[in-house]
């Protein structure tokens, strides 16, 4: 490996360890287009799919051990804030073991949005959880998430403890959540939440 090439590779590893939650293709994007200015275009620089998995097993080794028990789960600082600073995890219960995830952004958009759709799925639910909940909006073009959460169950008592911490987070922003209608998977437990929880919307199921 010759000196520029070393040398943008300890740039990239920097930069995983400053910013965990960046994409690592991003980030060797960025230090590549740097190094390049700073050493002119002619410069030797490393390819991306012959350094990735060095890259990744990086970042990984960079990263705290995935937790074997719910008990275990300590969310890293880094991991509760986003790329801007902002305040990122809004529900962290370790008694119920449920994990909401939502921006000061995401909710100014979710306050604004008058039709919400919501969705549970198992398929890419985190380990030792079961399932991953999500409530998305419309914008003039897509559906786009802006909630997300773990969830250990699909009980009444789950959901209810998610939604008040959610509506809760929003009042800290100074935003009321009043949406018109809430489209969800019809499950009882789930109906019975956002009905308790969002009284004057229309809880339609699909």
């Amino acid at each position: 490996m010759s000196l520029n090439v070393y040398e943008c590779v300890k740039s990239i590893k920097r930069r995983i360890e400053e910013e965990p939650t960046a994409p690592v293709s991003l980030l060797y994007d960025q230090q590549v287009k740097k190094f390049r200015r700073e050493n002119g275009t002619a410069a030797e620089v490393p390819v991306f799919d012959r350094i990735k998995s060095s890259l990744y097993e990086y970042r990984s080794s960079k990263q705290p051990p995935i937790p074997k028990t719910l008990a275990s789960i300590d969310v890293p600082y880094s991991l509760t804030r986003t790329l801007m600073g902002q305040n990122f995890l809004f529900c962290n219960n370790n008694l119920l073991s449920i994990l909401g995830f939502a921006s000061p952004m995401a909710i100014q958009l979710l306050g604004a949005n008058p039709h919400w759709s919501s969705d549970g799925t198992f398929r890419t639910a985190p380990k030792l959880f079961y399932q991953s909940y999500s409530i998305h909006i419309w914008d003039d073009y897509t559906m786009k998430p802006v909630v997300y959460a773990a969830l250990l169950n699909k009980n009444i008592n789950t959901y209810d403890i998610f939604l008040s911490e959610l509506t809760a987070y929003a009042k800290t922003n100074g935003i009321s959540l009043l949406p018109k209608s809430i489209l969800i998977d019809f499950e009882m437990a789930a109906y019975n939440a956002f009905s308790k929880n969002f009284p004057t919307s229309k809880i339609k199921g699909c």
